[in-house]
């Protein structure tokens, strides 16, 4: 008759164990030894894998001699393994506590495998798993937008490629939901087509677009910001113009100057502040943006402002008809009644300002925009918003161009 006897090995050899191999020798008698995991290896001393490594290889040894394992060489070792246990940088308490002794006068045969985990791969279900160090977590490796503002009813375009052992697959969300994979153009806000992301401009304010790519080792996500709005295409009106501010033909950009303009009187002209208004109304949902140079303060004021003076009726963010973004090298700070907010966060490089008012909703947002790389669009970054019961009373952009020439702003087509 066969005995067959079964030696459980949790930690420190609890740990390095997974799964298991069976051997019947000729002695009839078999002993299951379980295989040496990575992981576990990992976490025990080098004398613990040292010890268990010699403690079978003399089993072997002496089976191979002819004779048995006998009880007292068994129980010699797992008295040094258990006394390892108990030494600083061991496996974790408690590992041999519940080792069973094998009967007198069994045989044992290791595995004829390599002890280093770094060359045992883990067998399940019988397919080959990779090992810890073949995979690799997702990392977003390319992700790019048609654009970063659309205006209602037109559609924007996004791309992106993840890496990653096994590959990751890759998901899209639209403002916090899942696109589905078959969904079509049709009726759909955002749908995928052909590996693309197509997001349709039916929302006003900001859109917020996900990519994610997860593989059994992780996870990875790129976000981006999408402003739907209404188009409006702005000048600036030359009868609101300070005197030593020069404006462009197309009335599309104002420079500060040393020298007054020939620019007749007129009764909403602004006669101490370097300011400018544009000509058009704001309404609805409307977005444009400034590139500015040297000091610039942006901003939005009601028709009625004071034209007249240099106090604070008349200065953009100075009184309670008037919100404004200063910019200049270093810095944002946002101004309204006078008080000003300091905003931490830099200008970075960008020369750039997005405004984004929605006159429904009562808020007056900006943003700084950033120059999209490797041929993607440019990136929104929210900056300051401002809250107000807007009146019915007209609402008009407006620039303010730093003391000292060289400074200016431009309204940027888009």
């Amino acid at each position: 008759m066969t005995t067959h006897t079964t030696v459980e090995s949790p930690s420190p050899l609890h740990q390095c164990v997974e799964g298991g191999y069976d051997h019947t020798h000729n002695s009839g008698v078999s002993i299951r030894v379980s295989k040496l995991g990575h992981s576990a290896l990992l976490s025990c001393s080098h004398s613990a894998a040292r010890q268990l490594a010699a403690s079978i290889h003399s089993m072997r040894d002496g089976r191979q001699r002819g004779g048995g394992y006998s009880r007292g060489c068994w129980t010699t070792n797992i008295a040094g393994l258990k006394a390892e246990r108990r030494s600083p940088g061991s496996c974790q308490r408690g590992a041999m506590d519940t080792v069973s002794e094998p009967d007198p006068g069994l045989t044992m045969e290791p595995e004829d495998k390599s002890l280093d985990p770094r060359k045992t791969s883990h067998r399940r279900f019988g397919s080959v798993m990779p090992t810890e160090e073949e995979e690799e977590a997702p990392s977003i490796t390319e992700f790019h937008s048609s654009t970063h503002v659309l205006p209602v009813g037109q559609t924007a375009r996004y791309t992106c490629h993840a890496s990653g052992t096994p590959e990751p697959t890759v998901e899209w969300l639209h403002n916090g939901r899942p696109v589905e994979r078959d969904g079509t153009g049709d009726q759909s806000e955002a749908w995928v087509e052909r590996g693309f992301l197509f997001v349709r401009g039916g929302r006003y304010g900001v859109n917020m677009v996900c990519c994610m790519a997860s593989n059994s080792a992780g996870t990875a996500n790129h976000s981006a910001e999408l402003l739907v709005f209404d188009a409006c295409d702005l000048t600036l009106d030359p009868n609101t113009a300070y005197r030593e501010l020069s404006l462009s033909e197309d009335k599309r950009k104002v420079t500060r100057v040393e020298e007054d303009q020939s620019y007749p009187d007129h009764p909403d002209r602004f006669d101490s502040w370097p300011q400018v208004l544009g000509r058009e109304a704001l309404t609805g949902h409307c977005y444009w943006e400034v590139e500015w140079e040297g000091r610039v303060e942006i901003g939005v004021t009601y028709r009625g402002i004071t034209r007249r003076g240099g106090g604070g009726d008349s200065e953009l963010g100075g009184n309670n008809k008037s919100w404004s973004l200063v910019c200049r090298d270093g810095l944002y700070s946002a101004w309204y009644n006078g008080r000003e907010t300091a905003l931490p966060l830099p200008p970075a490089g960008s020369t750039r300002v997005g405004v984004y008012l929605d006159r429904p909703a009562g808020s007056l947002s900006f943003y700084r925009v950033s120059p999209g790389g490797g041929g993607s669009s440019d990136t929104l970054t929210h900056l300051h918003t401002f809250w107000s019961p807007f009146t019915q009373e007209d609402l008009l952009p407006g620039v303010s161009v730093g003391w000292g020439g060289g400074s200016s702003a431009s309204l940027c087509r888009l």
